[in-house]
């Protein structure tokens, strides 16, 4: 099972550029979740917490295609510095606010700005794989590996949160987010080798990315999924409040992981025989079945085991999403069709979570679990009925682009594509 995995971190420079990255994603799991502790801790209502979570998401979505087409055509070495400053001291001024009382409106603008300048971390990690693997088998492992280490972090990253932010200081996961974008960023920029060629502006298609077959179905199941994502991180809060403590959320929320780290293992290292688009269709149906009980849980333990089944089709939805959007991405705007594709998530969890908020606010956590139920249905309908579309805009490369590591070369020979 694991020899896929094995292959391609023995490209050179590939375990170096990988671990670089999760470093950098761990905020992933601190920085929404650290917000609604925060705010919460501070005498603001969920409503409130879940909305300025939806603001710093929100915004980081709206301008990661305008970030990512620039890292496109300017190199990621060159543009990764300036995102980790401006982001880093947002969210330090942010923190400041909350903890002293400022105005809402103005911590919530404060959000915003840091949220905008977000380093995708995600989106560079896989924009890096294409690079090296466009062509091969192993693309499509190499983006299973990346959904397991995003998993390993949500494992990691909500009873960290909830521990560190319940008996030590409310706002320490978001002070840690911060150093953990700096390393990872710092680290990043020592792996030239595996950085993607920018591509000039004068050799791009500047036609609207969102026009090119099959994306605009494509973003708008991310926007879907990203809608169960969203409504369930801060309903999770608000269940474990009602039933006894706000630390048992990091828990639940680590189980999800858990669960989705196992089927992403499982999907990675699997024969791909099916097609692509079917395989999306079959774990966005999984994930809708198993995604749909939520409200009727009666207590934490079954809440838990049931974010740890749900998890289960949580990465091989996503691992078959991306594949899909890096097949039918327009040559030389890879990292802004992932990008898309991430905006997509954050839009719907900045939806969902500001919903989701309300909800609790107005009927109770176990109410609101409907919105992440609800969004996992839509996003299977929109996939069902756009489905033709997905599979017309699909067309993965065939070639080695040049100027990148042939994985042939690998110990192992040709073989080691496989």
């Amino acid at each position: 099972m694991f020899g896929k995995y094995a292959r391609i971190l023995r490209l050179p420079g590939a375990f170096a550029m990988s671990a670089s990255a999760l470093i950098g994603r761990l905020p992933m799991a601190l920085e929404g979740l650290g917000t609604v502790l925060l705010i919460t801790a501070r005498g603001g209502s969920y409503g409130l917490a879940g909305a300025t979570s939806a603001t710093f998401v929100l915004s980081g979505s709206f301008a990661g295609p305008t970030l990512a087409r620039l890292i496109d055509r300017r190199g990621q070495s060159r543009m990764l510095p300036w995102l980790a400053i401006g982001h880093i001291a947002g969210v330090g001024v942010f923190v400041s606010l909350v903890e002293f009382h400022w105005p809402t409106w103005l911590f919530v603008m404060v959000a915003a700005f840091a949220g905008a300048l977000v380093p995708n971390f995600a989106v560079l990690i896989r924009s890096r794989w294409s690079y090296l693997l466009t062509g091969t088998p192993g693309l499509q492992t190499a983006y299973a590996l990346e959904s397991l280490l995003d998993e390993v972090v949500f494992i990691i990253g909500p009873p960290a949160a909830t521990l560190l932010s319940v008996s030590v200081a409310a706002p320490l996961p978001l002070l840690l987010s911060m150093c953990f974008v700096a390393a990872g960023a710092i680290l990043l920029q020592l792996q030239p080798r595996t950085e993607p060629i920018p591509t000039s502006a004068e050799r791009r298609d500047e036609s609207p990315l969102l026009l090119a077959r099959g994306m605009p179905v494509l973003v708008t199941v991310f926007v879907l999924i990203g809608g169960l994502f969203g409504g369930f991180e801060v309903t999770a809060v608000a269940f474990a409040q009602e039933h006894g403590s706000r630390a048992y959320a990091g828990p639940m929320l680590a189980l999800w992981s858990l669960g989705s780290l196992v089927g992403g293992l499982a999907f990675g290292a699997r024969k791909q025989a099916t097609p692509l688009p079917k395989a999306f269709l079959l774990s966005l149906t999984v994930l809708t079945l198993v995604s749909a009980p939520f409200y009727f849980a009666p207590s934490v333990p079954v809440a838990s085991m049931l974010f740890l089944v749900a998890g289960i089709a949580v990465s091989p939805t996503l691992i078959a999403g991306f594949s899909l959007v890096e097949g039918s991405a327009p040559e030389g705007r890879l990292n802004e069709a992932l990008s898309w594709a991430s905006t997509g998530i954050g839009v719907g969890i900045a939806l969902a979570a500001t919903l989701a908020g309300a909800i609790i606010d107005a009927h109770g956590a176990h109410a609101a679990f409907i919105v992440g139920s609800a969004a996992t249905l839509l996003a299977l309908l929109s996939a069902f009925t756009g489905r033709h579309e997905i599979r017309a805009g699909y067309h993965p490369a065939a070639a080695t682009p040049s100027g990148r590591t042939d994985p042939g070369a690998l110990p192992g020979g040709p073989e080691a594509r496989d």
